[in-house]
C-alpha cells in the first residue's frame, strides 16, 4: 500500500483524532515529530503517520486525585506558644521577628 492509497487527514481532523488542539499539531509538524505533506497552503497527514504518533505516545495517568496541598500561611499567633494568651506586645514582637526575617531574605530595607 503506497502513501497515495492511504486515508489523509487535515490538521484540524488530525488534532481531533489525537485529542489535542490544532496548534499542537502544527508545532509537532514544525518540530519534525509528525511528517506531513504540504499541498499549496495546507498540510495533509497520512493515516499511517497518525498511527505512528499514537504508538510512540507515552501514557501518563491523571494526577487529579493527588493534588498538592497549598502551603499554609503562618500568622503571628501560630508562632506563639500554644495555650498561652498573649498580650499585644508579644504579638508585635512576633510580627517584628517575621518582618525582620522577610527583610533579610529579600534584602529589603523597608519596614
Amino acid at each position: 500500500m503506497s502513501i497515495l492509497d492511504e486515508r489523509k487527514f487535515s490538521v484540524p481532523q488530525a488534532a481531533k483524532a489525537l485529542g489535542v488542539c490544532k496548534d499542537l499539531v502544527y508545532d509537532m509538524i514544525r518540530d519534525g515529530e509528525v511528517r506531513a505533506m504540504r499541498i499549496r497552503r495546507k498540510f495533509v497527514i497520512a493515516e499511517s503517520e497518525l498511527l505512528r504518533v499514537c504508538e510512540d505516545a507515552v501514557y501518563t495517568p491523571s494526577t487529579k486525585g493527588a493534588r498538592l496541598e497549598k502551603p499554609k500561611r503562618i500568622s503571628a499567633a501560630d508562632l506563639l506558644p500554644a495555650g498561652e494568651h498573649s498580650s499585644t506586645g508579644e504579638l508585635e514582637a512576633c510580627l517584628q521577628g517575621i518582618r525582620g526575617r522577610r527583610r533579610r531574605q529579600t534584602g529589603s530595607r523597608r519596614d
